[in-house]
């Protein structure tokens, strides 16, 4: 088989992936998406966890020091009653109201931070909803395809094999422009129909065609650039 042949080959291999992949419609799309979809949920739930995780650290810690002023509170007014002069009291008077003002911000603190709690978690119920209809479309769409490609998925996995060993041998730059024009129209070569390019339809000179049937190198159309080739 010639350097030529395997370009028509390809190319017909390609055409037929391409018939397959079409029968597909767009659920490959939408599973696609529902999958970047449900992982972007899953890392925002991982996130929320994260902060509700600094944010139980914290209420510990904020407890630990509540639980220290709270006793320095009693320590103080039990103290008041052993004071033996009015500089005593009042400084004792003075430790109470910073312990106090301490307790006053601590209890800030802990309220605002149990409300940031509440709302993460209901943040991550929500989340945790959306991930399951996400999972449930998901199952949907993968059935109706696998029920689409069951009669499909021997013929398309021989075609993928047949791409694969005709790719070896397939020049490099030939290749890369062949995969330009399959990335940018669906389709990497075209055939000469009747005297016109199947891809553009520009009607192609009489001696260009005799060179695409000599099959002796590539030739490419004018108008639109593509492969060009003669299907027999």
């Amino acid at each position: 088989m010639t350097v030529m042949d395997n370009l028509i080959s390809l190319a017909m291999v390609d055409e037929e992936i391409k018939e397959i992949e079409s029968s597909r419609g767009d659920l490959p799309s939408r599973i696609k998406k529902l999958e970047t979809e449900k992982n972007k949920i899953k890392n925002e739930v991982q996130d929320l966890n994260s902060k509700l995780k600094e944010l139980s650290d914290k209420q510990v810690e904020l407890n630990r020091d509540k639980e220290d002023n709270d006793s320095s509170l009693e320590k103080y007014k039990d103290q008041l009653y052993l004071v033996k002069n009015n500089k005593e009291y009042d400084a004792l008077n003075t430790e109470i109201d910073v312990v106090k003002d301490n307790l006053s911000k601590i209890s800030s603190e802990l309220s605002t931070i149990d409300e940031s709690k509440k709302i993460i978690g209901e943040d991550i119920k929500l989340n945790e909803l959306n991930i399951e209809e996400c999972s449930g479309k998901l199952d949907n769409y993968s059935s109706q395809l696998e029920n689409l490609m069951s009669d499909k998925e021997k013929e398309y996995k021989n075609l993928t094999l047949q791409k694969k060993k005709l790719i070896t041998s397939m020049d490099n730059n030939i290749l890369a422009k062949y995969n330009v024009m399959l990335s940018a129209k669906g389709y990497g070569a075209a055939a000469v129909i009747g005297n016109a390019c199947e891809a553009c339809y520009t009607t192609l000179p009489t001696q260009l065609i005799t060179e695409i049937k000599q099959k002796t190198e590539f030739k490419y159309c004018p108008s639109c650039t593509i492969l060009l080739y003669f299907e027999e």
